[in-house]
Parts: C-alpha cells; structure tokens; sequence
C-alpha cells in the first residue's frame, strides 16, 4: 500500500548514503587545500613578526594538532553526526514511550477522530439542530488539517535531519582555515539543533498519544450535535498542533544560536557591551553636574524672570535661560576634554586681543 506521508522521508534516508559518498570527496579536497592556506599564512605571519625557532615550533604543533582533530571529525562524519542526532532520538523514545516517529500514523490519528465526529452527527438530529452540523463539520475539518500540520512537522524534520547528515558533511571541509571555519562551527550548532527538535517531537507526540482516545471518549459519550462539544475538540486540536509546529522550532534555534557562536556574534556583543559601558559612562559624568548645578540654574532662571519684570514673558525668558545653562553644562561635562580644549581656545584668543589692545595703545 502507498503511504505517501511515509514515502517521502523514506525516500530522503535512502538519498542520504549516496551524497555522503559524493560530498565527502569535495569535503576532503576542500580541507586539504584550506589546511595548507592556513599553515602557510601562519608561516608568513610568524617570519613577518620575526619569531624565534622555538616559538615557530610550538605554533607549528599546536595549528598540526588542531588541524588533525578537525580532520577526525571529518573523516568519522559518517559516524559521529549520526550518533549525535541518535542520541537525543534515543532520549525521546525513553522519555515518551514512543518507539518510531511516523507521519502517517500521526495523519490517520486526526482523521479517525474526524470520521468519529461526523458519525455521532449522523441521524434524524441533523434537522433539528443546523447549526450544530455546521459546527461539527467545520470541527471535525479543522481537526484533519491540526494533525495534517502535525505530521507535515514531524516528516519535515525527519528530512532535516537525513539531510544534515547526509549532505551536511560538505561543510565540515571549511573547517581548516581559521577565515572559513565558522561555516564548520554553525553546521554542527544545527546538527545539535536538528537532534533537539527531534527530542521535542518525541515528547509531544508521546504525550499527545492519548488525546485522540480522550477525544473519541468524548464523542461517544456526548450529543455532537451540541456546538459545544465540537467547538472544544476543535480548541484542543489547534492547540495541540501549535504546540508540536512551534515549540521544536523555538527549541531548535535557540540551541543553533547557542553553539554556533561564532566571531561575528562575540563582535557583536562586544560592540554592543562596549557602547552599554560607554552610555553608562556618559549618564554617570552628566549626572555629575548634582543637584547644585540644576538649583544653580533655576536660581539664574529667576533671575532673569524677576530681571525682567515676572509675569509670562519673564518666566518663559528665565526658563529658555536656565535651559540654555543646563545644555552648555551636561556638553560639558559629557565631553569634558572638547570643554577644556574651548575654553584653552578662548584665553588664548583673549590673550591675543589685550596683547594687540597694548600694542595699540604704545603706538
């Protein structure tokens, strides 16, 4: 018998020994060839910067040590990423009871309480009651398509999963030169990945084993033609499914963000520490000004307005003032360098005007 919900995940794991024999060649090549870019420009850097023998030895060592574990990881790929992705597979199975992920058996679960449904609708009922038969065969549809969803993720995934082993093992070649090897790091952050979202089907499918029978309880044991019912496995159905399409995914990238740290994110976070620290830095300088320098710009402030008469155009004249004052000292106690380097500008410029004012006044 056909099982198309089935056949193309098998189809999938029977692809996967073939492009690991293909891939593996140009992986090989690939790292060879980025090995001797990165021992060669090591070479260079070590001659520019004039290193001693010993110093060249002990670089030499560790980049042939490092180099030669990479390629073990390369070389057993064919082993060590399926054994990983296993692993979490094997957790599952222990912790929810369920021996295989199968699509197909998730698919008939939804239409077999569908069909449930509609046969308990069934009956002389059906006239008196219209609109709790549209409502029963609107649920009874929205439960075919939740579980629909359900086994699309879990042959989706499996696929993921027959791919990253299979194909996956090309990116293990960039791993040798230290400009490519994130490529590596990010490929097993998402093998890791692959193997959570297994892990997390396992556990949702298992616990959801029992909700089609609860469901089938219920049908037999209440009036389906009561809107109610229905409504409530429908909300039950959408939940379950929302549950089994988000929370691997969520799982799975957090995971594959985790582990594949690579530069690019420590710089950026570095960056991002170093503006937090810098801003920080700022508001403690700014906020140095105290308590005395705003009384001293509120005392100005009336001042002015008391200067100019009260009423409404001497307070808005005292309030522009004090915010003037304000501004010029937060510029200057943020930038207290560019502050000093004005008022150096400004005694020499005055010095040079009383030293013209004197030669004038010898003339």
């Amino acid at each position: 018998m056909l099982d198309p919900m089935n056949s193309v995940p098998a189809q999938f794991a029977q692809l996967r020994t073939l492009w690991f024999g293909v891939l593996f060649f140009y992986a090989n090549r690939l790292f060879f060839l980025l090995a001797t870019v990165e021992i060669g420009l090591g070479a260079l850097l070590w001659v520019v910067q004039q290193q001693g023998v010993e110093a060249i030895g002990a670089g030499l060592l560790k980049k042939v040590l490092w180099i030669g574990f990479l390629y073990a990881v390369l070389f057993n790929a064919q082993t060590w990423i399926p054994a990983v992705i296993d692993s979490f597979i094997q957790a599952g199975q222990d912790a929810s009871g369920v021996k295989a992920l199968n699509p197909s058996e998730v698919m008939w679960q939804g239409i077999g309480v569908a069909v449930k449904m509609l046969y308990e609708m069934a009956g002389w009922g059906i006239f008196k009651n219209f609109t709790g038969l549209l409502t029963g065969i609107f649920a009874a549809f929205v439960v075919v398509v939740s579980f629909a969803v359900i086994a699309i993720e879990l042959a989706v995934t499996l696929i993921e999963s027959y791919i990253v082993t299979g194909a996956g093992v090309f990116l293990l070649g960039f791993a040798a030169f230290r400009g490519t090897a994130a490529v590596s790091e990010r490929y097993l952050g998402y093998v890791v990945a692959v193997g959570i979202k297994l892990l997390a089907l396992y556990l949702i499918v298992g616990g959801g084993a029992t909700l089609a029978p609860e469901w089938g309880k219920l049908i037999n044991e209440t009036n389906m033609l009561n809107y109610w019912v229905p409504l409530t496995i429908l909300g039950a159905a959408l939940l379950y499914a929302v549950v089994a399409w988000r929370v691997p995914s969520v799982a799975g990238a957090l995971a594959s963000g985790t582990v594949a740290l690579g530069f690019h994110d420590v710089l950026g976070a570095t960056v991002m520490a170093t503006r937090t620290v810098a801003g920080a830095g700022t508001a403690a300088t700014a906020g140095g000004m105290g308590a005395a320098t705003v009384a001293s710009a509120a005392q100005l402030g009336r001042a002015i307005a008391q200067g100019q008469g009260g009423g409404w155009r001497g307070a808005a004249l005292g309030l522009k003032e004090a915010g003037s004052a304000l501004s010029r000292e937060a510029v200057a106690a943020a930038v207290p360098r560019l502050h000093r380097a004005r008022q150096n500008i400004q005694r020499q410029a005055a010095a040079i005007t009383n030293l013209n004012n004197d030669d004038g006044h010898q003339f």
